[in-house]
């Protein structure tokens, strides 16, 4: 037992500083996986904002529909600034729904945000090459 515990103190003494090894094996992946986490959160920010507005949409529609009008009624819905919704009550029940730029602003912007990409432009200009 008493062996085994100072071959493992050994073997890790070997390996060298956990700080040193953990800078060196993540060097080349810190700028992908910043960029991933961007994509993945920006992605993830647009999913949410396109379900949010499909339900003010069809929350909207219900509405119309509910107030018994029979000419088509076009309207947007706050906070989708550009936004269109369109309902159609005459031979059958038309809803066109466009949602304008603000999901594809906002899940660029959260991109940007977690992506951090001056970061490396800023230590490009610096000449250090860390990213930290």
């Amino acid at each position: 037992m008493g062996s085994e515990v100072a071959l493992t103190t050994t073997r890790l003494c070997l390996v060298g500083s956990l700080r040193d090894l953990a800078r060196e094996s993540t060097r080349d992946g810190t700028l992908r996986s910043r960029w991933l986490a961007g994509v993945t959160a920006g992605t993830t920010s647009l999913a949410h904002l396109m379900l949010g507005f499909l339900f003010s949409s069809l929350i909207y529609a219900e509405g119309v529909l509910d107030s018994g009008v029979t000419d088509p009624i076009s309207s947007w819905i706050f906070p989708f600034f550009g936004s269109n919704v369109t309902v159609d009550d005459g031979d059958g029940i038309a809803v066109s729904m466009t949602p304008g730029p603000l999901p594809f602003i906002v899940g660029g912007l959260v991109l940007l945000l977690v992506a951090k990409p001056w970061r490396r432009i800023s230590a490009m200009k610096s000449g250090t090459g860390a990213l930290a």
